[in-house]
């Protein structure tokens, strides 16, 4: 199984999306920081401007063209303020809060 974790945004996102990315390794996960094709996608977003809630989206939509029938794990302040914008098929939206805890929704 391959998982591929994304970050767009600040450090603390980056530094949240390597802790996500280690829970994967340690379940056994292959992990890619790259889109490339995966079974699994941690997309972990950002709204600090309106091009980057663009990237955010733009990121899923190229993930799903990746392989569309993997599972969609998105978070996030992007997912936060506009989550209705991500809520799609095999896609679980959680925001900002309990990030940690993500892996746990796969």
């Amino acid at each position: 199984m391959k998982a591929c974790c994304l970050t767009l945004g600040c450090k603390v996102s980056q530094y949240e999306t390597e802790t996500i990315a280690k829970q994967f390794k340690d379940l056994g996960y292959d992990i890619s920081f790259n889109l490339e094709p995966a079974d699994v996608y941690v997309i972990n977003t950002c709204s600090v401007t309106n091009e980057a809630q663009k990237k955010s989206r733009q990121m899923l939509s190229k993930a799903k063209k990746q392989n569309p029938n993997a599972k969609f794990l998105i978070c996030g302040c992007a997912s936060q303020n506009k989550s209705e914008q991500f809520v799609s098929k095999n896609t679980v939206v959680i925001g900002t809060q309990n990030k940690s805890q993500l892996i746990n929704l796969l």
